[in-house]
């Protein structure tokens, strides 16, 4: 009834059992689990591989990590693992046992979450770019018609600042 993965290893890294929940993670059928090495089972060169022959070898006792593996059919999963010794009762290590969970949709969630909090902070840079642009836009339409009135009516200066004017008017729709 265990959620979590759990396989343990020989000394010469193959599995020797595997629950339920190893089952349904990898999609692979408890016989074809047993006796498969580490590296057939999850990957070559991934960090859950080297884990558990370090444990294996006595280096390190238990360790907790991720990984991403890759199953059979090309579907890749996120993991969270810890690798811990076996022991026989005289303290002598048997083999390894690995317990993982798939964090591939919590992976999911917490990308989606991350990229909604950018998105929110790409709105609020935004929002004070166009609250600048208008600002300095005010400014250059205030100047546009104190020049204005400053030319003849209908010579080609005050036509030039009117063009200001209107081009100022159409940056402020597009903001």
């Amino acid at each position: 009834s265990v959620t979590s993965g759990v396989v343990t290893f020989n000394c010469e890294g193959r599995v020797t059992t595997g629950n339920p929940a190893a089952e349904m993670i990898f999609g692979r059928q408890r016989e074809v689990l047993l006796n498969c090495s580490c590296e057939g089972l999850f990957g070559e060169g991934l960090a859950i591989a080297v884990h558990l022959n370090e444990t294996l070898a006595q280096k390190k006792e238990a360790t907790r990590e991720e990984c991403e593996v890759v199953q059979q059919n090309g579907q890749k999963k996120c993991l969270g693992f810890t690798t811990s010794a076996l022991r026989d009762r005289s303290g002598a290590i048997i083999g390894a046992i690995i317990v993982f969970v798939d964090l591939t949709e919590m992976k999911a969630l917490q990308a989606q979450v991350d990229l909604k909090k950018r998105f929110e902070m790409m709105g609020e840079v935004s929002a004070w770019i166009a609250h600048e642009f208008r600002s300095y836009m005010g400014t250059i339409m205030g100047y546009a018609s104190l020049l204005s009135k400053a030319f003849e009516p209908k010579s080609s200066e005050q036509e030039m600042t009117r063009a200001i004017s209107i081009e100022c008017v159409a940056m402020d729709r597009l903001i």
